[in-house]
């Protein structure tokens, strides 16, 4: 007889730890600069008044734990990404001879006698070129630990998707920087021209260039972060927006004209932070920040990597925005809570001892030994699925729920995989997934899809259906009747994959409606128990089903998905 036994484990939990990140513990940090410290450099350059502006007022911030990288994205990690997706190599790999370059002068120049293969036309020049037929590019092995540059906003989250991260807040990346005071410098209070890489770094053959990181290792912050300041701006996942309190002014400045801070704040614009290698000692302060159009690629622009603790919380932070409103039928990111992901996930790393071998000596005097972080690691892909649920239903009952279910599926939640799965039957994507109640044969015909062959023709017979045109696509899907179920939907609200739910739903306590995932190796799936509350917070629909990738051998085994989680396996009764 064959009894199963369960592992307790859960995969909801926080992460220990994530290779490749710091932890940043949870705590509060100061957000923004006082405008009685601003003030008086506005008085001596009023023409900054309004780029100082945008960093008025100081508030305090709670932050939940979090992990971010001890370095920005170095070209050696962006190659990686780049060899495994084919995404467009940046700007500053591009390999020409003498040659190549005059003759596309000359093309250009022919649509433009001013154009120069210099700047923001060089960039939109590579934009239209990098794929053309015989064109080179290559990451040279002296510029390994150079952060990456020319990367736009996209770009940026393109990576991050591939490696299973995300990009930081700007709240997550002054408490990064700054810690749980109120530092000017990552360092301290004082600046120090020998941490920064600015336009006045010292030693002086180090001014306006852009360094290895770790290259100046006294600038560390004091959760052991890196070149927080100078070097390369940073991407953050926030929009340029006021800070908290913000309210116009005026001030007299020395030359005594009347000035008022009106900051340019954009709502579409990324928030940029750290200054970089081409800007002064004030441009370098942490609480610098900027407006940048998320398409904007610059030679002073690269990011850094977080994480949330919860596993593959990060991923569903973007699938969210994969998700059509209509099929959901609500908002996304008002709907679909990231901290209620579950899931299984494995991040890939590449070989360190490979990836040091290929490297060689920074072409900068005095920087030959750089090294970065111990903490250092370069990412090698993801693998994911995961599941989010809707944050509430409105519903007081399964019958009143399975009501409305009866004449259009309810969404539960959403699906993202990047893999292939044989159960439910989809490609690497993300799905709206609702409910199915137990339906008769007449409910399935009226929803328009299909019965099985062996009832089909019978029913059909005594109810012949006229052509009706539903919300939701059922062509093609064949039902069982009185089964209760999940539809997968894509964003064209076709249902792509149904799947019987493994138990049948309980309407209960919120203790009593489990949330987690279990490799349940008795059945070869990795099975997805899910709640959601009733709109009073004080119940919850509990469902359960099945998730069987299309490498099951692989997959669906315990130990070969990263953190902890839940196994089921038979085991003889003893």
């Amino acid at each position: 007889m064959i009894q199963a036994v369960l592992l307790l484990a859960s995969a909801a939990l926080p992460q220990d730890s994530i290779p490749g990140l710091v932890e940043i513990p949870a705590g509060s940090t100061y957000i923004g600069a006082e405008r009685k410290d601003l003030e008086p450099l506005m008085k001596q350059k009023p023409n900054l008044a309004s780029i100082l502006g945008g960093e008025i007022p100081r508030s305090r911030v709670e932050l939940e734990r979090f992990f971010i990288s001890p370095t920005e994205v170095t070209n050696e990690m962006y190659l990686r990404f780049v060899q495994a997706t084919g995404h467009q190599p940046p700007m500053t790999w591009l390999v020409l001879s003498p040659e190549e370059l005059q003759e596309i002068i000359r093309e250009e120049q022919k649509k433009d006698p001013a154009w120069v293969f210099e700047g923001l036309r060089k960039a939109k020049w590579w934009d239209l070129h990098w794929q053309d037929e015989g064109r080179r590019w290559e990451m040279k092995p002296e510029e390994a630990l150079l952060p990456v540059t020319y990367v736009s906003y996209y770009d940026a989250v393109a990576f991050c998707r591939w490696a299973g991260l995300r990009l930081p807040t700007e709240e997550e990346w002054v408490r990064a920087a700054r810690g749980d005071d109120g530092r000017t410098y990552p360092f301290g209070d004082e600046f120090d021209p020998t941490l920064v890489a600015h336009n006045n770094t010292k030693p002086a053959n180090l001014r306006f260039k852009l360094l290895p990181v770790n290259a100046l290792p006294g600038n560390a912050s004091p959760f052991g972060i890196v070149d927080m300041v100078g070097n390369v701006w940073e991407w953050t996942d926030s929009r340029y927006k006021a800070l908290p309190g913000f309210k116009t002014f005026t001030f007299k400045a020395e030359d005594r004209q009347k000035y008022a801070v009106m900051p340019a704040f954009d709502g579409s614009s990324p928030v940029i932070r750290g200054g970089s290698f081409q800007d002064p000692e004030i441009g370098t302060r942490i609480d610098r920040r900027q407006g940048v159009m998320s398409v904007a690629r610059a030679e002073v622009i690269g990011f850094r990597v977080a994480s949330s603790d919860r596993p593959c919380a990060n991923l569903m932070t973007y699938a969210r925005t994969d998700v059509d409103t209509r099929v959901l039928d609500a908002l996304p990111e008002e709907t679909i809570d990231p901290a209620a992901t579950i899931g299984f996930e494995k991040r890939r790393y590449a070989d360190m001892a490979a990836v040091e071998a290929a490297r060689k000596p920074p072409a900068i005097r005095g920087l030959e030994k750089t090294t970065p972080p111990d903490s250092y690691r370069v990412f090698d892909g993801y693998e994911a699925i995961a599941f989010a649920p809707v944050k509430t239903l409105d519903y007081s009952s399964l019958a009143k729920l399975a009501k409305d279910a009866a004449v259009k599926p309810v969404p539960l939640g959403v699906l993202t995989t990047t893999t292939n799965l044989a159960t439910p039957n989809l490609t690497a994507g993300t799905y709206v997934v609702s409910y199915l109640p137990p339906l008769n044969e007449k409910q399935i015909l009226a929803l328009g899809a299909d019965l099985p062959a062996e009832i089909a023709a019978d029913t059909r017979a005594k109810a012949p259906q006229e052509p009706v045109e539903h919300e939701v696509d059922f062509a093609g899907i064949v039902l069982q009747p009185e089964i209760e179920a999940l539809a997968f939907l894509d964003n064209d609200a076709t249902v792509v994959a149904v799947v019987p739910l493994t138990k049948k739903p309980i309407f209960g306590t919120m203790k009593n409606a489990r949330h987690g995932v279990l490799i349940n190796l008795d059945r070869k799936s990795l099975d997805f128990a899910f709640r959601v509350s009733d709109p009073r917070g004080r119940k919850a629909f509990g469902f359960v089903f099945p998730v069987v990738p299309l490498d099951a051998v692989t997959m669906v085994a315990e130990g070969w998905w990263d953190g902890d989680y839940e196994v089921k396996q038979p085991q003889p009764e003893k």
